[in-house]
């Protein structure tokens, strides 16, 4: 290792990681942060989403069953009445 020995090259490395928070560490915690907050936004969208599909789901449902109600009454009614004919 060109005479240099671990402790020596820990330290090198250890003096780099200061060189590298002291040069970009803010622009890092800036866009850490940015990052979180772009996650939480997304996180909180996607359960409306998840919300609003459901209830989309839950009116859907309840429309189609009460045109199949509705068309079964008719159904029956045209049934009854060709079988008076």
């Amino acid at each position: 290792m060109d005479g240099i020995n671990k402790a020596e090259m820990r330290e090198r490395l250890g003096n780099l990681e200061k060189i590298r928070d002291i040069i970009v560490g803010s622009k890092l915690r800036e866009y850490d942060t940015r990052f979180t907050k772009i996650e939480s936004d997304l996180s909180m969208w996607q359960q409306e989403i998840r919300d609003r599909v459901e209830q989309i789901k839950t009116t859907l449902s309840k429309e189609m069953a009460a045109a199949v109600d509705s068309l079964e009454k008719k159904i029956s009614t045209l049934s009854l009445t060709a079988a008076e004919e």
